[in-house]
């Protein structure tokens, strides 16, 4: 079931083995853009719940994917996969309990009848989508229920800033362009940063309403109606956990706490780390681009939103 190359200790060097504690979920490319990366801090949640059913949105080359399908497979739950063009390197002809649905997570969750425990949100990084993804949730999901909701890409860019996977969804709010050189210490168009392409559009600039995922959340939980908790973990992108503290069981009580208390200690320890990261990637990017000013970005499949870093990159992303 694995999908991609992870970090390996064993490949470190005898003096240094000892100084990384890494996952065996660890992903082995530079910008480390998959939710396995959060696994250390999504597993125990996961532990904690009566599991019949995780719904996963948006897969692109199955690292979380592949993760899932195991995890749901020791557990004795299902899984389902939705995405409109998967380009999934993991093969799941045969997991019986995996079910891959290819069409819009919109389309997927106005015809649910049937909620599942956990849902994984990382799809068209966009304030409409997220927003009609989350609007359909409320309406399925019984607040009496134990349920939650994680949501990728909510920290920098794409929290505050549009990401349209798919050209003909772009809902005109936003003025946007392909590629897109972002960085961190602007919010319009920048030199120093790291550059996304491909068919994909971005919004010329990050802020203001309705633009980002990071937004799109916020603006849902002040209109739901159910009592959701929300926390947000800042480091690989952003992962933000929504979930339903009333319904939770002694054990999914006693997980989340614990969560929490992590996040009390570390978020702005994590958070700076974040920064270190994004800044070195668009240092990085930056030198490629300088390096070979008048070579063709990439061509990009429809879900990547990233360039290849060229020198900086390994293989089985």
């Amino acid at each position: 079931m694995e999908a991609e190359r992870r970090l390996d200790p064993h490949a470190l060097s005898d003096a240094s083995r000892d100084l990384f504690d890494l996952p065996e979920t660890a992903q082995a490319h530079a910008l480390q853009y998959s939710m396995v990366n959060f696994v250390p801090l999504t597993e125990p949640l996961l532990d904690s719940f009566e599991l019949a059913h995780i719904v996963e949105i948006g897969c692109e080359r199955g690292g979380h994917t592949a993760y899932l399908a195991d995890y749901t497979r020791k557990r004795g739950a299902r899984l389902t996969v939705v995405d409109p063009a998967p380009t999934l390197e993991v093969d799941l002809t045969q997991a019986q309990h995996v079910t891959l649905v290819r069409e819009r997570s919109v389309v997927y969750l106005a015809r649910s009848s049937e909620p599942a425990d956990v849902y994984f949100i990382d799809g068209d990084h966009c304030y409409a989508t997220v927003s009609e993804e989350l609007a359909r949730l409320e309406v399925l999901l019984d607040p009496a229920r134990p349920r939650a909701v994680l949501l990728h890409d909510t920290g920098w860019p794409w929290g505050r800033r549009d990401c349209y996977a798919d050209p003909a969804l772009v809902d005109g709010v936003h003025p946007h362009t392909s590629p897109l050189v972002g960085s961190p210490y602007e919010d319009g168009v920048a030199k120093f940063g790291l550059e996304s392409g491909g068919p994909t559009r971005y919004a010329l600039r990050a802020g203001g309403a309705r633009n980002g995922v990071r937004t799109a959340i916020e603006d849902f939980l002040e209109k739901s109606t159910h009592p959701w908790a929300c926390r947000h973990i800042p480091g690989f992108f952003g992962l933000t956990v929504l979930w339903l503290p009333g319904a939770l069981s002694p054990a999914g009580r006693e997980a989340f706490q614990q969560f929490e208390a992590a996040l009390d200690r570390t978020a702005s320890y994590l958070a700076t780390l974040e920064l270190g990261r994004v800044h070195l990637l668009c240092a990085l990017d930056t030198a490629r681009r300088a390096a070979a000013p008048a070579e063709t970005p990439p061509t990009r499949t429809r879900r990547r939103r990233w360039p290849v870093l060229g020198w900086f990159r390994s293989s089985g992303a």
